[in-house]
């Protein structure tokens, strides 16, 4: 990624004019901001091979372009849908996508009945309500219902993006390459050419090499787990910059170490399915309490399997046991979306689910923005098995529980988060294994607040090789090769505030960036009265709209009129109760074991 010095200048300046505004008559000064040494203050710090991870191709089409607004083609009413809340108006949405090509499929604003899962496994689909809390999807069964008791899948979605690769290998790698580089030698380029995207694919021997080198080596998968996939525990989608005779040029910097004895190979990248998305609605479930961990019924919302360059946006989810998932798929762009409950367990830890958001499976690059959770999962933000290049951005939360659940996720980015009610457990992670680290190496954390008092000492990144971990207020700054990088200070006066925008604009150049589709800054306020989720609580909400007003803009002095405008990044109780199924339930408790 090349230094755009331009980009830096401006932001150096903005910094220097708004330091000088108590001198020229302006605001009184604000707290210090802080800029980390593996970044600086514009990326000046920075090198493809640092410790700090590349996360700006991360989203749709890499960040690149903007999410379409795709042209209307059906209607759902068209299919026979009533949308009365009454009638069952499953067969018309499944008839309706059957039907779809490359267009939208409009669906007004009703309630409308769904008993059956709904998957799009075609490219270009679009699926588009009239509005959240207008246009709502009722899901009234669950897989367990579906499915059977004892056959709920571990994730899914009764709304889902299906896909799959079908590509075959071109070439052999053919001499090693390290972390940082941009060429690769091969036996071939014929056939491969500039603004091709393909699969750079790696396995695990029987040594374990490199199931140990997604962790700097200091931990290793352990034996279930490097057996994943075959050992193919490398699977990194990547766009070529040139190539010819024996020479591949990527348009990146690799991620990892390209070694032989992992027997590196270059496959066709072609996915069954892009450009579908899922837009402007509500998606609601039985209005019960959480049945509490792994003993999930399924009231799975989305996910996006084996899916590229798709979208999630603009759409509110209540009741869920899963929100939404990204399952091997790449390049998805999730914004604006909101997860609430009308349940609580109540004590300490309050579920209402299992999983808020999450990437597994060699998802990479996936992006999920602007969004809000006013309630709290067993893992509100996971990573898991070989997820990487993925970023959580923007996004206002009850609880942290930023969940590394094993498998070696590795190079993943948590960025400009606000935790409102509980900052106790920031590394409160599944997947636990004594012989396996949580994380895969460098995990970062970039300006993470907690409004209600610190994270906690005692949780400290431990199991996290190579992390980064700047702008969290707790523990004392530590700056070492091999374990946590850690520079603390309040988050809210992190400079750049939000990592993943600052990289983009450093790779694109400064105004070239597509513009984000609406702030969960805006979301928060007026959430809840209209829709089925409202009775969370006014005061929760008033609390994620203060709290979420975070960025240089408290920050920095405000120069008056002659500088430079500043830089933005910008209960109940725990008796037993009826669960969803009709049988009463016991107290849950607070604690949880994985």
């Amino acid at each position: 990624m090349k230094v755009n010095k331009p980009f830096q200048v401006v932001v150096g300046l903005a910094v220097w004019l708004a330091g000088l505004a108590p001198l020229l008559g302006g605001e009184p000064a604000r707290p210090p901001v802080n800029a980390s040494d593996l970044w600086g203050v514009a990326g000046e710090k920075w090198t493809p091979r640092s410790r700090l991870p590349d996360f700006s191709f991360a989203g749709y089409h890499a960040g690149q372009k903007p999410i379409p607004d795709v042209a209307a083609k059906a209607d759902i009413k068209e299919f026979g849908a009533k949308g009365d809340g009454a009638t069952d108006d499953t067969a018309a949405f499944q008839h309706a996508i059957a039907s779809a090509t490359n267009g939208a499929i409009a669906v007004p604003a009703g309630r409308y009945r769904i008993t059956g899962a709904l998957v799009i496994q075609k490219p270009g689909v679009v699926l588009r309500g009239e509005g959240e809390g207008k246009t709502t999807l009722y899901f009234e069964k669950s897989f367990e219902a579906l499915l059977g008791v004892g056959k709920v899948p571990y994730w899914g979605g009764l709304l889902e993006v299906r896909g799959v690769q079908k590509g075959k290998k071109l070439t052999g790698v053919t001499a090693a390459a390290k972390r940082g580089d941009t060429r690769l030698t091969v036996a071939s380029a014929a056939g491969i050419s500039a603004g091709q995207w393909i699969r750079l694919r790696m396995r695990n021997p029987a040594d374990n090499s490199l199931g140990s080198y997604l962790y700097a080596d200091r931990s290793a998968l352990n034996v279930e787990r490097r057996r994943w996939y075959d050992g193919q525990i490398v699977d990194w989608v990547v766009p070529v910059a040139a190539a010819g005779g024996n020479t591949i040029t990527l348009a990146r910097p690799l991620r990892l170490d390209v070694r032989q004895q992992w027997q590196p190979e270059i496959w066709e990248h072609k996915p069954t399915v892009q450009e579908v998305g899922i837009e402007n609605l509500t998606i609601e479930f039985p209005n019960a309490q959480y049945r509490g961990h792994w003993k999930e019924e399924g009231f799975f919302a989305i996910q996006l399997l084996g899916a590229y360059n798709c979208w999630v946006r603009r759409i509110t989810i209540v009741d869920s046991d899963i929100g939404v998932v990204i399952m091997a798929g790449g390049h998805n762009t999730v914004s604006g979306v909101t997860l609430k409950a009308r349940w609580h367990t109540g004590g300490e830890t309050g579920e209402t689910g299992h999983y808020g958001f999450g990437v597994s499976g060699h998802a990479q690059d996936n992006l999920v923005e602007d969004s809000t959770l006013l309630t709290t999962f067993v893992h509100n933000l996971s990573v898991n098995s070989f997820a990487s290049g993925n970023v959580y951005s923007r996004i206002t939360s009850r609880s942290a529980r930023f969940d590394h659940h094993g498998g070696a996720p590795y190079e993943n980015l948590f960025t400009q988060i606000v935790v409102t009610e509980q900052g106790h457990d920031l590394f409160m992670c599944g997947g636990n294994r004594a012989d396996e680290a949580n994380s895969g190496a460098r995990s970062t954390l970039w300006n993470i607040r907690a409004l209600k008092g610190r994270f906690p000492a005692n949780r400290k990144p431990d199991k996290f090789p190579q992390s980064n971990v700047i702008g969290v207020d707790r523990w004392p700054t530590q700056k070492t090769d091999d374990d946590a990088w850690i520079e603390q200070w309040p988050g809210e006066t992190t400079l750049p505030p939000n990592l993943y925008e600052a990289q983009k604009a450093h790779r694109l150049g400064p105004g070239r960036a597509p513009k984000r589709s609406g702030s969960h800054l805006e979301r928060a306020s007026g959430l809840g009265t209209e829709e089925p989720g409202g009775q969370v609580g006014a005061q929760s909400e008033r609390t994620l709209s203060r709290g979420s007003q975070h960025g240089l803009s408290r920050l920095l002095p405000r120069p008056s009129g002659r500088a430079v405008r500043t830089l933005c990044g910008t209960a109940s109780s725990n008796s037993a109760r009826i669960g969803r199924s009709g049988k009463a339930l016991a107290p849950i408790g607070s604690a949880v074991s994985c």
